[in-house]
């Protein structure tokens, strides 16, 4: 199982080698091509992920038929479509592999065995998500408040890894910035003076 996985157990207090090892090996690893559509709109969300490595874009494709990227998953970062996951419910939501991705997958059923046998788990389950919910909170205030550049410099700000790898069109549509603004944005701020 991948190292960093691991990591997220090191600060669960009385976790043995044996339980980490009963967790592992009910798990799978799975794989995505570039640009792979993991999960489609339409389609509901039964599994949790751990990416180990690559990115995924979550993102909805709307009544212009245009898609307007919603969330960013960067390597040893869980995601799922939360609505779907929990309410076992269509997806409103694609979800990509924006590069060559690799995850570990949890089902959901697995996941709730794991809560009932493991509490830790459920603990570190819940603090991603609170984490997810803070961000995504955050970037709404950040649409509503900020203009077109303070956007744009919070995003790198707060994304510095994900500003350097992320196409501008998804930059964009994460940001509601039309491409050719954000172009003009980031040649008068300067990238590099960010």
């Amino acid at each position: 199982m991948d190292l960093e996985f691991l990591k997220i157990f090191e600060n669960v207090r009385d976790i043995s080698l044996e339980k980490i090892v009963e967790i592992t090996q009910n798990l799978e690893k799975k794989k995505f091509k570039k640009n792979e559509v993991i999960l489609s709109a339409g389609m509901q969300e039964t599994n949790l992920y751990f990416i180990t490595k690559g990115l995924v874009r979550m993102y909805i494709v709307d009544k212009k038929g245009e898609e307007k990227s919603y969330r960013f998953f960067l390597k040893n970062k869980f995601f799922t479509i939360l609505p779907s996951f929990v309410d076992e419910i269509p997806s409103l939501y694609f979800t990509q592999a924006i590069e060559e991705t690799e995850v570990i997958v949890i089902p959901k059923q697995q996941l709730l065995i794991f809560y009932e046998k493991f509490p830790f788990i459920e603990k570190v389950v819940r603090e991603q998500t609170e984490r997810y919910l803070i961000e995504m909170s955050n970037h709404l205030y950040n649409l509503h408040m900020h203009s077109s550049t303070e956007r744009y410099r919070n995003f790198v700000k707060e994304n510095k890894e994900l500003a350097k790898v992320l196409p501008i069109k998804y930059i964009s549509t994460f940001l509601g910035i039309h491409p050719n603004s954000l172009s003009r944005i980031r040649k008068t701020i300067g990238i590099n003076n960010l």
